[in-house]
């Protein structure tokens, strides 16, 4: 299906040049001096539509492709948790300290209760560590440091446990998952600005043995 859509995007973007290419086309054969600026728009357009068509394919250069030890083909992200969980795992001199984000697991607003959207990836996460039966892991929630801190603190706690839970009510051992909440104690980036305290409002895990 992805290659469907690039294909039809690509297409649609040449059929763009090519309209304008016989735009130009059709001022010359009138016998009417297309203005500098017609000529410019024209070449414009034509670099822009040639560009964007070949945006998608840099784009699907970021998929990477991974076997799990099951035999489980995953095609994901380059950056994304899945492939550097991976990489973790397989690498043999990966540092355990070292944190890996979890995007897409998210909570209610001042709760400790997840999203539907967040699903997708508890469900990735479970796959990882049934493929890889050996690793341990811990489960580290953040936040920014508007508010409380007690009070911070105590809800990424709670948000952690919650994490940890979903992932043993879908089959994993309850002695493989840690959770520990750290409030806005390690933050990443600035507070002072909503894009800061956004990036701050994280979700990551640490592997702990593998």
């Amino acid at each position: 299906m992805a290659t469907n859509m690039l294909l039809s995007r690509k297409l649609l973007l040449l059929a763009m040049a090519g309209a304008a290419a016989l735009f130009l086309l059709l001022f010359l054969r009138s016998g009417q001096h297309p203005t500098d600026a017609a000529r410019d728009a024209t070449s414009t357009a034509v670099e822009a539509a040639k560009q964007a068509a070949e945006a998608p394919t840099q784009a699907a250069a970021t998929i990477k492709s991974i076997e799990l030890p099951s035999g489980v083909k995953v095609e994901a992200a380059s950056d994304s948790f899945v492939v550097n969980f991976y990489n973790a795992v397989n690498d043999a001199g990966f540092d355990l300290n070292t944190a890996l984000v979890l995007n897409g697991v998210n909570f209610l607003p001042g709760f400790a209760v997840l999203t539907p959207d967040s699903t997708k990836t508890i469900e990735q996460v479970v796959m990882l560590l049934k493929a890889y039966p050996n690793v341990a892991m811990r489960v580290q929630v953040h936040t920014d440091n508007v508010g409380d801190e007690t009070v911070n603190k105590r809800l990424s706690g709670d948000q952690a446990a919650a994490v940890r839970q979903a992932l043993v009510d879908l089959g994993i051992a309850p002695e493989r998952i840690q959770a520990q909440g750290f409030g806005s104690e390690q933050p990443i980036a600035d507070n002072a600005t909503e894009e800061g305290r956004a990036r701050d409002r994280r979700v990551d895990a640490v592997i702990l043995k593998k």
